[in-house]
Protein backbone atom coordinates (compact mmCIF):
# COMPACT_ATOMS: atom_id res chain seq x y z
CA UNK A 1 0.00 0.00 0.00
CA UNK A 2 2.85 2.24 1.30
CA UNK A 3 4.93 1.58 -1.93
CA UNK A 4 1.64 2.83 -4.45
CA UNK A 5 1.03 5.80 -2.45
CA UNK A 6 4.74 7.03 -2.01
CA UNK A 7 4.83 8.22 -5.52
CA UNK A 8 1.91 10.42 -5.47
CA UNK A 9 3.12 12.03 -1.85
CA UNK A 10 6.25 12.79 -3.38
CA UNK A 11 4.32 14.17 -6.23
CA UNK A 12 2.12 16.35 -4.25
CA UNK A 13 4.49 17.82 -1.67
CA UNK A 14 7.13 18.53 -4.87
CA UNK A 15 3.94 20.50 -6.33
CA UNK A 16 2.75 22.21 -3.89
CA UNK A 17 6.32 23.28 -2.63
CA UNK A 18 6.93 24.60 -5.98
CA UNK A 19 4.31 26.47 -5.72
CA UNK A 20 4.36 28.00 -2.82
CA UNK A 21 8.51 28.78 -3.26
CA UNK A 22 7.08 30.61 -6.78
CA UNK A 23 4.42 32.47 -4.95
CA UNK A 24 7.29 34.10 -2.44
CA UNK A 25 9.34 34.77 -5.24
CA UNK A 26 6.11 37.00 -6.80
CA UNK A 27 5.82 38.63 -3.74
CA UNK A 28 9.24 39.71 -3.51
CA UNK A 29 9.16 41.03 -7.23
CA UNK A 30 5.55 42.94 -6.66
CA UNK A 31 7.57 44.46 -3.36
CA UNK A 32 4.67 43.00 -1.00
CA UNK A 33 7.06 41.67 1.38
CA UNK A 34 4.92 42.93 4.46
CA UNK A 35 2.45 39.86 3.04
CA UNK A 36 5.41 37.34 3.14
CA UNK A 37 4.55 35.72 6.97
CA UNK A 38 0.56 35.74 6.44
CA UNK A 39 0.85 34.81 2.22
CA UNK A 40 3.46 31.62 4.02
CA UNK A 41 1.04 30.64 6.79
CA UNK A 42 -2.15 30.37 4.89
CA UNK A 43 -0.28 28.31 2.13
CA UNK A 44 1.12 25.91 4.80
CA UNK A 45 -3.06 25.76 5.68
CA UNK A 46 -4.33 25.08 2.33
CA UNK A 47 -1.50 22.61 1.91
CA UNK A 48 -2.23 20.42 4.36
CA UNK A 49 -5.71 20.95 3.83
CA UNK A 50 -5.18 19.60 0.44
CA UNK A 51 -3.28 16.54 1.09
CA UNK A 52 -6.02 15.47 3.80
CA UNK A 53 -8.16 15.73 0.94
CA UNK A 54 -6.31 13.54 -1.79
CA UNK A 55 -5.01 11.21 0.80
CA UNK A 56 -7.51 10.63 2.93
CA UNK A 57 -8.00 7.44 2.29
CA UNK A 58 -4.60 6.28 3.46
CA UNK A 59 -4.47 8.60 6.52
CA UNK A 60 -7.55 6.65 7.71
CA UNK A 61 -5.86 3.30 7.15
CA UNK A 62 -2.47 4.30 9.11
CA UNK A 63 -3.44 1.86 12.09
CA UNK A 64 -2.46 -0.92 9.85
CA UNK A 65 0.92 0.44 8.96
CA UNK A 66 4.42 -0.52 10.80
CA UNK A 67 5.94 2.62 12.31
CA UNK A 68 8.20 2.90 9.04
CA UNK A 69 5.51 2.39 6.36
CA UNK A 70 3.72 5.65 9.08
CA UNK A 71 7.06 7.59 8.82
CA UNK A 72 7.43 7.20 5.18
CA UNK A 73 5.46 9.87 3.75
CA UNK A 74 6.77 12.63 6.75
CA UNK A 75 10.07 12.73 4.71
CA UNK A 76 8.95 14.62 1.54
CA UNK A 77 6.70 16.61 3.49
CA UNK A 78 10.07 17.71 5.94
CA UNK A 79 12.27 18.11 2.76
CA UNK A 80 9.38 20.67 1.66
CA UNK A 81 9.04 22.39 4.59
CA UNK A 82 12.71 22.82 4.67
CA UNK A 83 12.73 24.24 1.24
CA UNK A 84 10.23 26.84 2.44
CA UNK A 85 11.23 27.75 5.04
CA UNK A 86 14.97 28.58 4.04
CA UNK A 87 13.01 30.30 1.08
CA UNK A 88 11.30 32.50 3.48
CA UNK A 89 14.81 33.36 5.22
CA UNK A 90 16.48 34.11 2.21
CA UNK A 91 13.84 36.56 0.94
CA UNK A 92 13.61 37.85 4.56
CA UNK A 93 17.42 37.98 4.17
CA UNK A 94 17.41 39.71 0.93
CA UNK A 95 14.88 42.11 1.41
Amino acid sequence: MIAATMPAFIGFFALTTTAVVLTLYGLKKRKLMSHLGVVFMASMLIKMAFCGLFFYPFLTDLEQLSKVERAEPLLPLFVGLIIEVLTVIKLVKDD
